[in-house]
């Protein structure tokens, strides 16, 4: 279920872009419905530096780290409990 609701915005906004560019099709382009595809919303879409993206990416992993490392017990309960049964 979380995997459709991490591509469903891309694939709504930037698929005929996509497929446009790539195998050369000539899909309507409407305006992105989901903000942050539009263009004052985006780091990396629209032009060539990509920097604002790789910081959200990396701030991202970090904070997954540290909840991880915080939670490492319970994490290692999850992952060991069904092994004994």
């Amino acid at each position: 279920m979380e995997f459709s609701g991490s591509t469903f915005p891309d694939v709504i906004d930037l698929s005929p872009q996509i497929l446009n560019k790539y195998l050369g099709f000539s899909l309507p382009e409407f305006d992105q419905f989901f903000p942050w595809h539009q263009h004052a919303y985006s780091g990396s879409i629209y032009g060539q530096n990509c920097n604002q993206s790789i910081i959200y990416q990396i701030l991202t992993i970090l904070v997954v780290v540290v909840i991880c490392y915080f939670n490492k017990g319970k994490l290692k309960r999850l992952f060991t409990s069904n092994v004994s049964n």
